[in-house]
């Protein structure tokens, strides 16, 4: 593909730029984003027609994205809904790369400089967990609360969110000026509709910016801001999906990808105000019923895999003497919820098919 650049200089406005991969499918559909992203932010073509150019001739479709973890796919991210995810960030401001500074992206992305990206600049901001003490374990650095004050302040992160199980006193973080809220569910899960509504306010009423994490800051994590999004700024679920992983790889896994398209996106939709603008003060009537019978079924199957894989966990954990009981009792509760929550959707007397949704983020 041959694309003119912006006239930044007379030599440069002389000149092409060639852009061009390998046949290797992965790669070709990373080079698609990066050409069609150019031509959303610096030609203000739209989505589509910057796709359209992709796809245009003899060239053969491309690979969609995946999430980050092992397994069969049930979720598919199209080079599209990445181009579409940018597209909806510049329009909200939300991408500013007059003012981006690339150096210290790559910094604090690094696990030894704190793990962070900005998901929505001056707003909410996500991270992995913070421990008791920092430290170097199997290679792999650690950070205590304390390490991230500097960068907190400076940033004007005045919130801080836990998902997962305690790892270190949110005291520390309430004594150095932060609020910290504890929104605990289990990793690979998707959150109840009050832990939503909770994150939505936690948000909405902070007048700062808010600092989420679960263990790793990704699936959890991106879940929520998922929410945020769909709500404040009328992503589509596809849409927030590919933003998010643009900006924090490996985000949102499994069963959490369907949760935000079946689920929250039709009902985000419904708490608008009916002129096509999004009422701040709605709560999206999440977790109430699906949509339709395709859908339930669809998520109930993605349950049934997500509780599978925790009976197995549990088999192994029980037989081992050193089984950690809290956590065996975290996933006890997770199997009660599922059956109360979802017990008369399994009760249909259908065959199981095993659909699971697992693989690498945008960029990856």
């Amino acid at each position: 593909m041959i694309i003119f650049l912006s006239p930044q200089s007379f030599a440069i406005s002389r000149k092409k730029l060639v852009h061009y991969t390998s046949y290797d499918q992965k790669k070709r559909a990373n080079a698609a984003v990066l050409i069609g992203a150019y031509a959303v932010i610096y030609l203000k073509r739209s989505p589509e027609e910057a796709y359209r150019t992709l796809i245009s001739g003899n060239n053969p479709g491309y690979l969609p994205f995946r999430d980050a973890a092992v397994g069969e796919c049930s979720f598919n991210l199209t080079v599209l809904d990445c181009l579409q995810g940018i597209r909806k960030a510049l329009q909200h401001g939300l991408m500013d790369f007059e003012n981006f500074s690339t150096e210290e992206y790559e910094h604090y992305e690094r696990v030894e400089n704190g793990d962070m990206n900005w998901i929505i600049p001056g707003k909410i901001l996500a991270f992995s967990s913070p421990h008791p003490r920092s430290k170097i374990e199997n290679g792999y650095p650690l950070h205590a609360p304390e390490a991230y004050f500097a960068y907190f302040h400076e940033n004007n992160v005045t919130a801080v969110v836990r998902l997962n199980r305690k790892l270190y006193e949110g005291r520390r973080f309430e004594d150095a000026g932060f609020e910290h809220h504890d929104l605990f569910f289990l990793d690979g899960t998707t959150p109840s509709d009050l832990i939503i509504r909770r994150f939505l306010h936690i948000c909405e009423s902070t007048k700062g910016a808010v600092a989420v994490h679960c263990k790793a800051g990704l699936g959890r994590t991106g879940t929520l801001i998922g929410c945020y999004l769909m709500k404040h700024f009328r992503f589509t679920a596809a849409e927030a999906i590919a933003w998010i992983r643009i900006c924090r790889p490996g985000s949102i896994i499994g069963p959490q990808q369907n949760f935000l398209e079946e689920e929250l996106d039709l009902k985000t939709q419904q708490s608008s105000d009916g002129s096509g603008n999004t009422d701040a003060s709605a709560k999206p009537r999440v977790g109430a019923h699906i949509a339709s019978r395709k859908s339930r079924d669809r998520y109930r199957k993605c349950l049934e895999l997500t509780l599978r894989r925790q009976t197995m966990f549990i088999r192994k954990r029980i037989c081992q003497p050193d089984a950690s009981a809290k956590r065996i009792s975290d996933l006890l509760r997770f199997i009660v919820k599922f059956i109360k929550n979802y017990g008369a959707a399994s009760s249909q007397k259908k065959s199981f098919h095993r659909v699971g949704a697992f693989g690498s983020g945008v960029g990856k």
